[in-house]
């Protein structure tokens, strides 16, 4: 077992992807709140700012293979999000897809997603699958 849950097959050695979970807080004072995690088509990942902008990707989640070979899932266990190009069912990852919170009110806003990631080209083979936690605060 590997943190956060990750799981990783050797199903098919063309597509790999690197996906264990990720935990995401962001907190803003006085203002709207964003926390949202972003997968590039490119294979690329961002992570936002507390405004929601994006800067320079901090990982790579695509390791090896084509993006149009990846399938992508979202479940939501807990929390509600505001941001979602997953959507619930799968999707193949040959766009930019992310998953966020934005609190536009005093509170904290939170959510639980568990994230899956198929091989297309074998009718979905499992990958790879993680927990992602968001958390968004306006102070």
């Amino acid at each position: 077992m590997f943190p956060f849950g990750f799981v990783k097959s050797n199903v098919n050695p063309t597509v790999s992807v690197d996906w264990g979970g990720e935990l995401l807080s962001r907190t803003r004072a006085g203002a709207t709140c964003h926390a949202t995690l972003k997968f590039d088509a490119d294979g690329d990942k961002y992570k936002s700012n507390n405004q929601g902008n994006f800067s320079a990707a901090y990982k790579t989640w695509l390791t090896l293979g084509l993006n149009s070979e990846i399938w992508v899932e979202r479940t939501i266990n807990s929390g509600t999000l505001a941001v979602d190009t997953i959507g619930g069912s799968r999707v193949l990852m040959t766009s930019d897809r992310a998953l966020g919170i934005v609190k536009t009110s005093s509170g904290i806003g939170t959510a639980n997603i568990t994230v899956d990631f198929y091989d297309a080209a074998s009718d979905g083979n499992l990958l790879a699958t993680g927990t992602l936690n968001l958390s968004a605060e306006y102070e």
